[in-house]
């Protein structure tokens, strides 16, 4: 069944860390991708390959629209070196029983537990509506669960 999407993403600030800001009404369009490492562990005189799973790691790519205050608040992020900060996702919005993807930022810079801003780009064309563009890397175990 097609759905409509109509999601929802907040996360922490470089001067809030852990209290989370509400940035859905900016969002264009987010891209969440969960990874899990596929180790080989083949010995000598097996006739085929064995695996076992290893870590898992995530990402995130945002696209907002415009404006200064998202953009100071990215920039100040993107330089934020006490760790990582809180961040919640809802693909489908946040209606009771749909998936929520959230993590507490740890305050650590040495474990950067939480999301992590790893680029912010920004773009101006004439005639077009002025976009920004984030990625993120997660770091540290993410917990899924559904909204109340």
């Amino acid at each position: 069944m097609a759905s409509i999407g109509n999601g929802e993403l907040q996360f922490g600030t470089s001067g809030s860390p852990t209290s989370l800001t509400d940035y859905t009404a900016s969002v264009k369009d987010v891209s969440f991708s969960r990874n899990g490492d596929i180790i080989d562990v083949t010995t000598f005189g097996n006739a085929a390959r064995k695996w076992i799973k290893g870590l898992t790691d995530a990402d995130m790519t945002v696209e907002f629209f415009y404006s200064g205050s998202l953009y100071a608040a990215l920039q100040n992020l993107l330089t934020y070196t006490a760790g990582g900060v809180s961040w919640q996702y809802g693909p489908d919005g946040t209606t009771s029983g749909n998936p929520k993807v959230t993590q507490t930022g740890s305050l650590n810079s040495s474990t950067g537990i939480g999301l992590l801003l790893e680029s912010v780009d920004d773009s101006t064309s004439i005639g077009e509506v002025k976009m920004l563009s984030a990625t993120f890397k997660i770091s540290g175990a993410i917990t899924f669960g559904t909204y109340a």
